[in-house]
């Protein structure tokens, strides 16, 4: 336990000396532990009065064996052992480490050497002459914090404070007491945050052993030991037992999943130079070390003790790069290298590059050579990735810069002599174009960020410095124990430009327990008003027990000993939910119990852990195999009918690259897609059954340079600094490349989100609220903007809890024409009201919702005078599954789930029975996959209507759909549809009427794209035939046939986005069109045989029909207000209104009530049932009444004049 409080420091045995300035040196040796449980040797010239002469460091090369720069995970100067600088004056030492730690400590007579790692330290005297031992008082953090450690007269650590850089708070403390017996000792220990832990230890053969580990907030543990440690038991059966040969592990061993009987879990057998390594199924890796210990490469061997992988490290072997990875490959068992990566370090062990070589691009072959000692040979003719860093030179290492190949570049910037970042600026050629700055308290703990798209480096240029969003997160840390900066106070806020003041966003209030478990958390809105709490409770080991959301559900939780959760209760839905697991702690069954019943959903698993079959609620299988390297390789589902009525049970098959890339997919006919990836994973090519194919090609740093689709469309793609898509250029592919220019997108961004989209001569302008949510959208054809009388405009506003309030949808450009959607919502936030209304704040369309406790709708209703009419609800079991539909006229629907119907297979399956208002029975059988296999109609008596099969292929294509012929309720007969698929999915052949003499048969052929070519029907003699165009659009549909007015010969283009321009058919008749920016017709010139014509359209702001301007210039005019259609017109070429239609009034759902038609027709009104069918109309004329069934079926129309 804190290892690193001991330093042990003396003449080195060799007895180098030396005289300096008549000062005499001794060449002197220290060992000191770290936090990792090593201890690091250091050597240096120190003087006969203990002061050193330079700084003690850890000499890698000659007394370092072993030590690499990879131990952390993490390769930089911080972690770089040899940055560690250890100075001696006096009676105190000084260690720093490559992160700017300081560590002080102070010399005592000697240490103590009984438990907690104290033994060690005779160990470490005993490799000098006359040592000197020194515990650790303080130790000054990065950050400017510092933890102080006191001791008592027999050196045992008692207590470890952490305290701010003034020392003049504590934020957490550890103390610790020891109980020595005859025998054996107890170590107890006591935190801050309210917990309590105690060790045991027994005194055998003069060496303190740990025995047992328990506390008030944690699980457990029991040691066993034979001289060495040799077992781990922790509750509910769990143990790991250690086997020796040798003085070396020669197994590990662990509970049976299933039994909780020893069995091995890993085995190993050791080398001269290499460990063998054997898992549970006895597949072997070998670890293989060179004379220093250290790692050179890692063999992955398969099933048949075949090499399949290594991945080798190349280390430094100078004073000045010793330990340090200088590069890493990966090859294949063959010995081909697929990845070379090479660091080049600045003198503290920063990597200030790093360079990656390989098919980066989609490039297939590579042909890395390397060198016996790590060097590429070849560097110039492989592709690289090179990434750039720089770090600071102030002793704490911290990256400054990182950049890239395109000039990218972010500089980070620190509180002066801390780790503390306080700003960071991301470049894009040369121009800071993102910044984020941080602020901290007297704590070291941040207390604000702001992230901002400014230009500049101060954090006070704002305003005219390209800022277009500023986002601010303050944070008020808890100031007393325990817990001590943890946040209780989180405002999100924005800086509103236009009124150049903060905005609160929302706000966040914590509260902790003594264990600093996050109790509570209260949510206030934009106004700072309260708007709900979250709570929970925990167990003793942090885990929680139950919860309650915003609206007071509550939700329960149980854990067995292990710390496995084993129990959901979920009180207001009525539902409990149990897993049991095995002794691998994985779940084996999971039984949900609700109103309705239980079911179980169970797993098995390998002795690796990994899930060999799964078996859903009803009791169907699916099985899982993987090869030696953990892969799924097949999936075998539940038995179901084929197209055929056999039972199959359809299974899919994969295979992989080195890198786990999945190569092939082979489907249950055996066709089989082909994948193969660039080093980063990303796919390069994918050939389809049909021998099409896709291509990808990507850049050095990763993004998707050029693409073609198996239409043969090439897309060019170009990115900004943050690796966004800014530029697309869509081409048609010809035989020697590009063939033609198709179309092209483009975007632009502010350092947060897409401000504006080109798509062809489409444009869409988005600008956003301070929050950074849409505050607006703008569409217009390129040329205009976002005043243009064309241009479409939506506004878009929030409640203060940010959730879409209102949709202001413009239909003209005066100041009143928009429609306003808006939205109510509950608490949880589902939407409670919606209504449209005019700018004058009529309501023109409203409906409202309810809901219950899972979020489901069960209500729409409409409130009209404070009366309140329900359109329909819904009712849902515990499953959250609807078993019952009520309509406007209390007509109900219901729903009867059958979960455990049993199937002609024997199997248990889904079965759904629907029973509508008159009683009709829809019988829905659903097979072991899900789908639907049976449908049958069935009278309120009981009596057969109808039935229908339905088959599937392997793939799970529709194969076969039979219908049984019914006569009064009994089956004389059936007639089969079938149809056939190819490789790709697509429909080759539909057989009508199958297997019967009337049988119909057509036919299906498709191009290498997987375009229609051609359609044949049986009895007809020739085929209709479909050809495209370059860019894989219809050109031409053709038939021919001895009967001229059954051949077809039609001829379309289009335009850049796919819009017809034109259709020309035999006899000379044809269609051309033009389009507005909205793909909407504005021109139709029309050739019909018997002369040619042109319609023109114009359209609102909205994109509702305005105008049709006929030949001779006469039109028929629209009116609309915010959301429905008012008056149409029929108008002259001279502009006289010939007649004219109203829409008067409608209801609050939409429906018209009223209208005046045309000349002397009158006015009419309707009226519409609780469902909103119409069951009146009537006229200054003649009126009209309809009846209808429970269903809505219309019997009767009954007209009176």
């Amino acid at each position: 336990m804190f290892p690193q409080r001991f330093l042990v420091i003396g003449k080195d045995s060799s007895g180098k000396s030396c005289i300096i300035d008549k000062e005499r040196f001794e060449w002197t040796s220290a060992f000191t532990g770290e936090r990792s449980g090593g201890i690091l040797p250091y050597s240096g010239w120190r003087n006969t009065n203990g002061s050193t002469k330079d700084l003690l460091k850890i000499d890698v090369l000659n007394n370092a064996l072993g030590l690499v720069n990879t131990y952390a995970q993490e390769i930089n100067g911080q972690t770089n052992h040899q940055n560690n600088l250890l100075h001696c004056k006096g009676g105190i030492c000084e260690l720093i480490l490559g992160d700017g730690t300081k560590r002080i400590y102070q010399k005592v007579q000697q240490l103590p050497s009984l438990i907690l790692g104290e033994e060690l330290t005779p160990l470490m005297a005993g490799q000098m002459i006359e040592p000197e031992s020194f515990l650790l008082s303080q130790e000054i953090l990065p950050s400017g914090n510092q933890l102080s450690f006191s001791y008592d007269a027999a050196g045992h650590l008692t207590s470890i404070e952490m305290k701010n850089k003034s020392a003049t708070k504590i934020f957490s403390w550890i103390h610790l007491s020891y109980e020595f017996q005859e025998g054996d000792c107890q170590v107890h220990i006591e935190t801050s945050d309210a917990r309590e832990l105690t060790y045991h230890f027994v005194l055998t053969n003069g060496i303190y052993q740990l025995i047992q580990v328990e506390g008030s907030h944690c699980l457990p543990i029991a040691y066993e030991y034979s001289d060495v440690l040799i077992k781990k038991t922790l509750p509910e059966g769990r143990f790991i037992e250690i086997d020796y040969q040798d003085g070396k592990v020669k197994s590990l061993k662990g509970p049976n999943s299933q039994t909780g009987k020893t069995e091995i879990v890993h085995s190993f057998s050791y080398g001269t130079s290499y460990t063998d390594v054997f898992n549970a199924m006895g597949v072997k890796t070998r670890y293989i070390y060179d004379k220093r210990s250290q790692l050179i490469a890692i063999e992955r061997y398969d099933n048949q003790n075949g090499l399949y992988r290594i991945e080798q490290n190349f280390w430094g072997k100078t004073k000045s790069d010793a330990g340090l990875l200088l590069t890493k490959t990966i090859g294949d068992g063959s010995g081909r290298i697929h990845s070379y990566r090479s660091f080049q370090y600045d003198k503290s062990g920063n990597v200030i590059e790093e360079r990656l070589y390989g098919n980066l691009t989609g490039k297939q072959e590579v042909s890395l050579q390397v060198s016996s000692d790590g060097k590429l040979l070849n560097p110039d003719e492989e592709e690289c990735n090179v990434k750039t860093f720089g770090y600071s030179t102030d002793g704490l290492n911290l990256l400054t810069k990182m950049g890239d190949c395109k000039g990218n570049q972010t500089l980070y910037t620190y509180k002066l002599g801390t780790n503390l970042l306080i700003k960071k600026l991301i470049f894009d050629k040369g121009n800071i174009k993102k910044r984020t700055f941080q602020s901290y308290n007297e704590n070291g703990v941040c207390i604000k960020i702001i992230e901002d798209d400014g230009s500049q480096e101060e954090e006070s240029k704002i305003y005219g410095w390209s800022v277009t969003e500023r986002h601010i997160k303050e944070i008020k840390p808890k100031e007393t124990l325990p817990g001590v900066g943890l946040p209780e106070i989180i405002e999100e806020k924005a800086l509103d430009l236009k009124k150049k003041q903060e905005v609160l966003i929302n706000k966040l209030v914590n509260v902790y327990d003594d264990q600093s478990n996050l109790l509570s958390c209260t949510t206030y809105d934009a106004n700072g008003q309260y708007a709900f709490t979250e709570k929970r409770t925990y167990n003793a080991i942090g885990q929680v027990l139950l919860q309650i959301d915003a609206v007071g559900r509550e939700f329960g939780f149980g854990y067995d000993g292990i710390g496995n959760r084993i129990s959901v209760s979920i009180p207001q839905d009525g539902k409990h939910i149990t897993t049991t697991f095995d002794f691998h702690n994985q779940p084996t069954q999971i039984t949900e119990i609700t109103a309705e019943g239980q079911f179980t959903i169970s797993n098995t698993y390998d002795s690796l852990g990994k899930k060999i079959c799964s078996t859903d609620r009803y009791g169907n299988s699916t099985i899982y195999e993987y090869d030696a390297f953990h892969r799924l390789v097949k999936v075998i589902h539940p038995e179901v009918l084929d197209e055929n009525n056999q039972i199959i049970r359809p299974s899919f098959s994969y295979t992989y690259d080195l890198f786990g890339n999945v190569l092939t997919t082979e489907d249950p006919k055996g066709d089989v897609i082909a994948k193969s990836y660039n080093l980063r994973g990303s796919p390069t090519r994918i050939n389809y059954p049909d021998g099409s194919f896709e291509l990808f090609k990507y850049d050095t740093e990763g993004s998707l340079h050029r693409s073609l689709t198996r239409e043969q469309i090439i897309t060019v793609y170009e990115y900004d600094y943050l690796g966004r898509s800014i530029y697309e250029e869509l081409s048609i592919a010809g035989e020697a490349g590009v063939s033609s220019f198709f179309m092209s997108r483009s975007r632009q961004y502010n350092g947060f989100r897409c401000t504006y989209e080109k798509e062809d001569d489409h444009v869409k302008r988005y600008t956003f609220d301070p929050a950074g949510r849409l505050a607006s959208l703008v569409k217009h054809a390129s040329g205009q903007n976002e005043k243009d009388p064309e241009s479409r405009l939506t506004e878009i506003f929030y409640n203060p809890l940010g959730r879409l309030h209102q949709k202001k949808i413009w239909f003209n450009s005066g100041s009143q024409d928009y429609a306003l959607e808006c939205f109510e919502y509950d608490l949880p936030g589902n939407v409670i009201e919606k209504r449209i209304e005019d700018s004058q704040g009529t309501v023109l369309i409203k409906k409202y919702f309810s809901y219950d406790s899972q979020g489901h709708c069960t209500e729409e209703y409409s409130l009209e005078n404070g009366a309140k009419t329900s359109l329909v609800r819904t009712f849902y079991n515990s499953e959250g599954e609807p078993v019952a539909y009520l309509d406007g006229s209390e007509q109900e629907t219901k729903i009867i789930i059958d979960n455990s119907y049993q199937n002609i297979l024997g199997e248990s399956v889904l079965k759904k029975t629907l029973v509508n208002p008159i009683g009709v029975q829809t019988e829905i059988e659903f097979d072991a996959l899900s789908r639907v296999y049976s449908i049958i109609k069935k009278d309120p008596f009981g009596v057969l209507l109808s039935s229908q099969k339905t088959l599937y292929d392997s793939l799970g294509n529709k194969a076969c759909e039979v219908h049984d012929q019914i006569v009064e309720g009994k089956i004389l007969g059936s007639q089969k549809m079938r149809w056939n698929y190819g490789s790709m999915g697509r429909l080759e052949e539909e057989l009508e009427a199958a297997d019967s003499p009337l049988e119909k048969r057509t036919h299906y052929s498709y191009n290498s794209i997987g375009k229609m070519t051609s359609k044949s029907i049986s009895g007809t003699a020739t085929p209709i035939n479909y050809t495209y165009n370059k860019d894989g659009k219809l050109h031409k549909i053709e038939a021919q046939d001895s009967k001229k007015e059954l051949q077809i010969s039609n001829i379309y283009s289009y335009d850049r986005k796919g819009n017809i321009l034109s259709a020309y058919s035999l006899h000379g008749k044809s269609v051309q069109r033009t389009y507005n920016a909205f793909d909407q017709v504005t021109k139709e010139t029309i050739k019909d045989g018997e002369g040619t014509y042109t319609l023109q359209y114009t359209y609102d702001k909205k994109g509702r029909l305005k105008e049709v301007i006929f030949p001779d210039s006469s039109k028929i005019s629209y009116t609309y207000d915010a959301v429905f259609g008012r008056e149409v017109k029929r108008i002259s070429a001279q502009g006289e209104v010939l007649y004219t239609h109203t829409y008067d009034r409608y209801d609050s759902q939409g429906r018209l009530q009223n209208e005046n038609c045309i000349g002397y027709a009158g006015s009419k009104e309707h009226t519409y049932d609780l469902n909103g069918r119409k069951i009146s109309s009537k006229s200054d004329f003649f009126s009209e009444q309809y009846t209808r069934d429970s269903l809505g079926r219309l019997l009767e129309v009954k007209g009176l004049s």
